[in-house]
């Protein structure tokens, strides 16, 4: 029975995070239409056929072409980048198909985008739709888990509009995201999270500590919840903790957790860190302890904004002074002392014989 409930536990955990998988990006432009469309041309061998993103069973060494349906409303002409993407994750917890990493993770063994054609731009008349194909090639081995990745679809944007753009924080472009899930057979992977390094950093020019979470299987993970909590060294007193629900990781992908510092300096120093997380009824907990070097706190303390200005510590004044005048007062009165046993001396000796000189006549 116990079993039979771990299993259905992970199963839903994996259905929930694949209802993340067709994610439509849709940043309206300032005219608040749609600038083109996309969907997935389902093959065959999709796993699901009610879902709109790929969902292929696929075979070792197997050859597809992958068609997506692009289509202008508009009365414009439009041109459209499309860009495979490894599925990654960003730091809200969130699975990403919109960037490519500058480094793969190291646990990730098959990228989609070395088995997947490059990226390719489309330029589509008023009114007109068009098909565009990728080729897909499997390994020769068998894989374990799953392969996820994702087609991020975006308008190119001319020399004027990205003039425009280039002092506007908040740019509105309109986008699409295709997942694809590639799987040779339904066998469960248990999902594995690792503690990796921990260092101060800025979160939106505020200052946090941000611990790298790890998935280091090739499954997604779902429900996941982490608590994090820091400590000084050797010390029981919390200083620092933050908590997060219903996030998702990518497979083979790694964030930075991080957690707030409520805008507080930070200080160099030796800390622990005890994070605990968890997926349905999966667990793993973590204690470990970091360092931050005084050269990496005056840096982002320098950067961060709105730092709460430390409280002036009077304990701490009135002891100083209290130490200053009491040594005023003790080396007034050594020195008054050393006077009197002087003075005292002389008064003992008494007063010098003048020897009296005789002149000869």
């Amino acid at each position: 029975m116990q079993r039979k409930l771990k299993a259905a536990l992970f199963t839903l955990s994996i259905i929930v995070a694949l209802l993340l998988l067709p994610q439509v990006v849709a940043a309206k432009e300032e005219s608040g239409e749609a600038n083109f469309s996309a969907r997935a041309e389902i093959p065959e061998n999709q796993v699901d056929k009610n879902q709109t993103y790929f969902d292929l069973r696929m075979q070792p060494g197997m050859e597809q072409d992958l068609t997506l349906v692009l289509t202008n409303p508009t009365k414009e002409k439009v041109s459209v980048t499309v860009e495979p993407n490894v599925a990654t994750t960003n730091q809200n917890g969130e699975m990403d198909f919109t960037k490519r990493p500058k480094k793969q993770d190291n646990t990730l063994q098959y990228p989609f985008t070395e088995l997947i054609s490059d990226k390719q731009v489309v330029e589509l008349a008023s009114n007109e739709t068009k098909n565009v194909t990728f080729k897909l090639k499997m390994p020769k081995e068998k894989i374990e888990g799953m392969i996820l990745g994702g087609f991020y679809l975006y308008k190119n944007i001319g020399e004027e509009e990205e003039k425009a753009e280039a002092n506007v924080q908040i740019k509105n472009r309109y986008s699409y995201v295709i997942g694809t899930k590639l799987t040779i057979d339904d066998q469960k992977v248990k999902p594995d999270v690792a503690l990796n390094e921990i260092k101060p950093d800025l979160l939106n020019y505020r200052t946090v500590v941000t611990a790298n979470l790890q998935n280091i299987k090739p499954t997604m993970i779902g429900n996941f919840k982490v608590a994090a909590k820091i400590y000084q060294k050797d010390k029981t007193e919390v200083l620092h903790e933050t908590t997060k629900e219903n996030m998702t990781m990518a497979p083979n992908s790694n964030f930075d957790f991080p957690i707030s510092w409520n805008n507080q300096r930070l200080e160099p120093g030796t800390y622990r860190l005890k994070l605990q997380a968890s997926s349905n009824d999966e667990n793993w907990e973590f204690d470990k302890e970091f360092t931050i070097e005084k050269t990496d706190s005056d840096r982002l303390n320098k950067e961060a904004v709105e730092l709460e200005e430390q409280p002036m510590n009077w304990y701490l004044v009135i002891g100083v002074g209290v130490v200053i005048i009491v040594c005023l007062i003790g080396c007034v009165m050594i020195y008054k002392k050393n006077k009197k046993k002087k003075e005292k001396l002389k008064r003992k000796k008494g007063p010098k014989k003048r020897k009296k000189k005789i002149v000869k006549k």
